[in-house]
C-alpha cells in the first residue's frame, strides 16, 4: 500500500503504492507502550519516534523500531493522521503522491513531568 523512496522535500519519504481512499488505515504503530514517568526516565524529553495516547496519558515508544511514521515529512497540509495506534489516510491519495503527517511540535502541560 506503501512505499519508502527518496522524497524532494527531506531525505526519504512515505509514498502511496496504490491509490487510496480516504479514512484508511495504512500502518499500525508498533513499539513498547509505557506510561510518560518510565519513558522520561529512559528517553529524558525526546519524544521523537513515539506516538502518544493523550486519553490514557501513555506514549507507545518506537525507538529503534520499524513504523510507517518514521518516514513520513511534515506538512501543514498532511493527507495522513495518526489514531487508535495507526496510520489513517484523511483524504484520498493517488499512488506515487508522498505521504505526509503533522509533527507534534509540544506535548500538552499534562505531558510534561
Amino acid at each position: 500500500m506503501w512505499t519508502v523512496k527518496d522524497s524532494t522535500v527531506h531525505g526519504k519519504g512515505l509514498f502511496a503504492a496504490v491509490d487510496i481512499p480516504a479514512n484508511t488505515r495504512i500502518a499500525d504503530y508498533n513499539g513498547i507502550e509505557m506510561t510518560l514517568k518510565e519513558f522520561k526516565l529512559q528517553h529524558g524529553i525526546d519524544y521523537r519516534c513515539t506516538y502518544r495516547m493523550q486519553r490514557v496519558g501513555k506514549i507507545i515508544n518506537g525507538k529503534g523500531i520499524e513504523n510507517a511514521q518514521h518516514y513520513c515529512n511534515e506538512s501543514l497540509t498532511p493527507n495522513l493522521i495518526c489514531k487508535k495506534k495507526g496510520l489513517y489516510t484523511v483524504a484520498a491519495v493517488k499512488a506515487d503522491d508522498e505521504l505526509f503527517l503533522r509533527y507534534f511540535k509540544e506535548y500538552p502541560r499534562e505531558y510534561i513531568l
